[in-house]
């Protein structure tokens, strides 16, 4: 919801990130920057798992992938669940 209080906490969070990973580098123009923010989105968006989001990439989320993703660490789970026969 926009305006709303826990939305703006997540913005603020999500604009002190970006500033804290931004500023440990030194950009030496404006491009420089640029491709550097577009690297940590790329980072955030498609690398990064959120707990927000059963640790999914928010990508996978966007494109609708998150359905299939649990559903196959369900599966591998139910697999490591299984006892092992013989000697141990």
């Amino acid at each position: 919801m926009r305006n709303h209080q826990q939305t703006n906490g997540k913005i603020e969070r999500l604009n002190r990130t970006v500033k804290d990973e931004l500023t440990l580098i030194v950009h030496a123009s404006p491009e420089a920057f640029d491709r550097a923010l577009e690297a940590f989105l790329h980072k955030y968006r498609y690398e990064h798992c959120h707990e927000g989001i059963r640790n999914l990439h928010p990508a996978d989320v966007c494109f609708g992938r998150a359905d299939a993703i649990l559903q196959q660490r369900k599966q591998l789970k139910e697999q490591t669940k299984k006892p092992v026969n013989g000697p141990i």
